[in-house]
């Protein structure tokens, strides 16, 4: 028998107890009751188990962080060049803040991007043929010896590929990669400050000036052909500010 108790009180109709009949009962107007609840006495309070001490939180999804990767380099391959910068752009601000690594010794250079790394812990790491820019940075590391788990946990989406590929998502084409140059001057009617050569020479220099921006202007179309093909495959939510920059020139001039 349940311990829940009640107190029931039938209603008088001008003193006098209202006449259950069959019709009465068959419409439920038979009985007019209100419930009064009877509450635990304290003795019984004292006897029932303490609540436990929960704190409630409420539960938040971390943000994705979202970088755009670009290098500069000596060559084209690790074993007989070095990093002269990277240059990293946070798009999941707003502001797209720029971050560039540069010295003279490389191992200081990658000591200050991995403790960068550890700190901002990216999510994601877009790039135009993003797979060749971190094995140039793993070889380098190696060389150095210098340790970066977190960065080998970062998802990569290579643009090459996208739009060579023509989706996000992994199949097998025989068309050939697009250069960076040729795809911003098609799709974004820009182009890159430097060639290669170009690169190389201002290194001897140490015009690091002219390297810097042409890193930062790269960064720059790499990011606005990644707001385009989100734009395309319907991903728009994933795109920051895409109102201010639906035009996706901004910056890239």
């Amino acid at each position: 028998m349940s311990e829940v108790e009640a107190r029931i009180e039938i209603e008088k109709v001008e003193g006098v107890a209202p006449e259950i009949t069959k019709e009465k009962w068959k419409t439920k107007q038979a009985l007019f009751f209100k419930l009064e609840p009877i509450y635990t006495p304290e003795w019984k309070k004292d006897l029932l188990p303490p609540l436990p001490n929960i704190s409630i939180k409420p539960i938040s999804r971390p943000l994705e962080k979202t970088f755009v990767i670009d290098l500069e380099t000596t060559g084209a391959w690790p074993t007989n060049s070095r990093i002269i910068c990277i240059g990293l752009m946070n798009i999941s601000e707003e502001t797209r803040p720029v971050y560039q690594f540069f010295d003279e010794d490389e191992k200081v250079l990658l000591e200050s991007f991995v403790n960068f790394i550890k700190k901002e812990l990216p999510s994601k790491l877009v790039g135009w043929n993003v797979d060749w820019d971190i094995m140039f940075i793993f070889n380098r590391l190696a060389a150095h010896r210098i340790e970066c788990k977190e960065l080998f946990k970062v998802d990569l989406v290579d643009l090459m590929d996208i739009y060579r590929r023509g989706t996000f998502k992994k199949v097998t084409t025989f068309n050939k990669p697009n250069k960076l140059d040729y795809v911003a001057k098609y799709i974004l009617g820009k182009e890159r400050l430097l060639n290669t050569r170009e690169i190389l020479y201002a290194w001897k220099r140490r015009d690091m000036d002219k390297i810097f921006k042409h890193n930062i202007r790269d960064l720059l179309i790499i990011g606005a052909l990644y707001d385009i093909a989100l734009y395309v495959v319907g991903k728009k939510e994933e795109l920051i500010g895409v109102e201010e920059r639906i035009e996706l020139k901004r910056g890239v001039e």
